[in-house]
């Protein structure tokens, strides 16, 4: 409530894309897939770049493939400190249905929540979960590439009042956009 409470808070949801794969080992399941080194750089920028921004999360929720992992794993190293992490099954190769039913069930004292999974997936959802006039939307519908974080603001403070078309992409951010050094 007012008193500074978790009661009443506004939402926010962050759909992270894993890093850059590795198609190294063609004989590998696409389950465990690694990150190739230019994911890995990428994904510790992510990490450093979210910690720069001053985002939090009271809870990560992510995709259990290989990719994944890695990937929320270097975010979190390049971070600097441990995430609240949930390995969550039916974030890999999940309809958009799903993704959304995961994200109501989501308890209401978390407030900032981060998914970490697929395209086309979170490209989807990122798309269904805005405005449909939001300034950043072009981008998304243009590419999600691997690495890149949404950030969207939801109108709710209840995840079950979470609506399609009614969040704000507060930020768009791709490796690319970030020196990798």
């Amino acid at each position: 409530g007012r008193d500074g409470g978790p009661i009443d808070s506004m939402k926010s949801i962050a759909l992270l894309r894993h890093a850059k794969s590795s198609w190294d080992n063609p004989a590998l399941a696409d389950f465990d897939r690694p990150l190739s080194r230019r994911g890995e750089k990428a994904a510790l920028r992510i990490g450093e770049e979210i910690r720069r921004r001053e985002l939090r999360f009271d809870s990560v929720i992510s995709s259990p493939a290989r990719r994944a992992v890695d990937t929320i794993r270097l975010v979190e190293e390049g971070y600097g400190e441990p995430f609240q992490i949930r390995f969550e099954p039916l974030l890999y190769d999940s309809p958009v249905s799903r993704l959304m039913k995961i994200v109501r069930e989501v308890d209401d004292s978390v407030d900032r929540l981060l998914l970490v999974g697929h395209s086309p997936e979170l490209q989807e959802s990122t798309l269904l979960f805005s405005e449909r006039d939001d300034p950043l939307l072009p981008a998304v519908e243009f590419k999600y590439p691997t690495g890149a974080l949404a950030l969207l603001e939801l109108p709710v403070t209840r995840w079950e009042d979470v609506a399609l078309g009614s969040a704000r992409i507060a930020a768009f951010i791709k490796p690319r956009d970030l020196k990798l050094e």
